[in-house]
């Protein structure tokens, strides 16, 4: 077995490039709703 840090960094890695994909999408689909008029928040 590697050492946790191994196998740690790579998951927070992926964690955290998942999140910012998902934060990406959210604000492109957020841009797309405020134009269609929907986004009233």
């Amino acid at each position: 077995l590697g050492s946790p840090a191994k196998i740690i960094k790579p998951l927070k890695e992926g964690v955290i490039a998942r999140s910012l994909e998902n934060s990406a999408r959210y604000v492109r689909n957020k841009d797309k709703y405020l134009k269609a008029g929907i986004g009233k928040v």
